[in-house]
């Protein structure tokens, strides 16, 4: 929502980074475009015509990244490799909270980080199943960034602060 994002463009300066989980998301750009500079990542699965929505993504100053799903064979990043700066690898199906971590996740960890090469400046993100157990081995296994959630930051009755700080630990 971009309501949320102007709050958050708000309270800090920190970089902004939005999961786009709809249905064709080109139409929606300028409305998150227009609060400043964020990252837009857009699921490959969901964009009707890939490059050129990442490129509208460029056009309104914004960085461009794509998620993939688990079902989703990698191969389907390749046409779309020039026109990104990360790849947000699902390592659960979306919209499900709280699941674990899907088996073939580090397999397809290497598979990607293998299909991008050392060449490319390509952040790896993965999204789903972090756990306080599996944190460090992902980071350690190729993936750049982490995204936390049930499994880690609203964990338990820790204040989110805690958890992120143990996180971090």
């Amino acid at each position: 929502y971009p309501e949320y994002l102007r709050m958050l463009k708000g309270l800090t300066s920190l970089p902004i980074e939005i999961h786009l989980m709809l249905e064709n998301p080109e139409p929606y750009i300028e409305h998150f475009s227009k609060f400043g500079e964020v990252k837009l990542i857009p699921h490959i699965e969901s964009m009707r015509h890939p490059i050129r929505t990442l490129m509208k993504i460029r056009e309104e100053n914004c960085t461009a990244g794509v998620a993939i799903n688990p079902g989703t064979q990698l191969s389907a990043i390749e046409p779309v490799i020039d026109h990104i700066d990360s790849v947000m690898l699902m390592s659960i199906n979306p919209g499900i909270v709280g699941h674990k971590l899907l088996n073939n996740t580090f397999e397809r960890l290497a598979e990607l980080k293998s299909m991008i090469g050392h060449d490319k400046k390509i952040k790896i993100i993965l999204d789903g199943g972090v756990t306080f157990d599996n944190a460090v081995q992902l980071i350690e296994a190729g993936a750049d960034a982490i995204v936390c959630g049930a499994g880690t930051v609203f964990k338990d009755k820790n204040s989110v602060l805690e958890n992120t700080s143990s996180l971090r630990n």
